[in-house]
């Protein structure tokens, strides 16, 4: 029998019984004939086989695999005045329409979007404040209120990280 093991430098140990106990310590150049030698020694048990393949396989990707598998973003921070409600209210019910985390999300969507194609919301970092104008007409005595300094950072994948189009920041 040979038992293998792999350290965290991605470097295989084995043991071998049939040879007395002795230990087998493989750098990473020597992988493929490593592998190639537990495979010819196992081939009597198949199931054996297919296991050592796989677990020789999960090796040498994680040898070959870059350290940074994450996707890397471009972040750009923005700030932006919503629009004001449509209709006019009191001023209490026409600031709390202007602040709905409804109001908040979508015009944060349409203020990332205005950035180009592909970037998207990352975080609201303020909300603002709210700014009420006076309605005039029968309206009087109303208020139309909006959101300004609205702080909103934005994201898109930055060209390159995910392996799919090779380009520059």
């Amino acid at each position: 029998m040979i038992f293998c093991e792999i350290d965290s430098t991605s470097a295989v140990y084995c043991v071998d019984d049939t040879a007395g106990g002795a230990e087998l310590a493989i750098g990473h150049v020597e992988l493929n004939l490593a592998i190639n030698r537990l495979i010819k020694l196992n081939n009597q048990n198949p199931e054996r086989t297919m296991k050592l393949t796989f677990i020789s396989v999960l090796a040498a990707f994680a040898f070959f695999s870059s350290t940074a598998w994450a996707t890397e973003y471009i972040y750009r921070d923005l700030m932006a005045n919503t629009l004001p409600s449509p209709g006019c209210a009191l001023e209490s019910e026409a600031i709390a329409g202007a602040s709905k985390p409804y109001n908040i999300k979508n015009y944060s969507k349409k203020f990332c979007q205005t950035q180009g194609y592909g970037w998207h919301i990352a975080a609201v970092k303020d909300n603002g404040k709210a700014v009420c104008a006076e309605c005039s007409g029968t309206n009087s005595g109303k208020k139309q209120c909006h959101l300004e300094d609205v702080v909103v950072t934005c994201k898109r994948i930055k060209p390159g990280s995910v392996g799919m189009l090779p380009g520059k920041s």
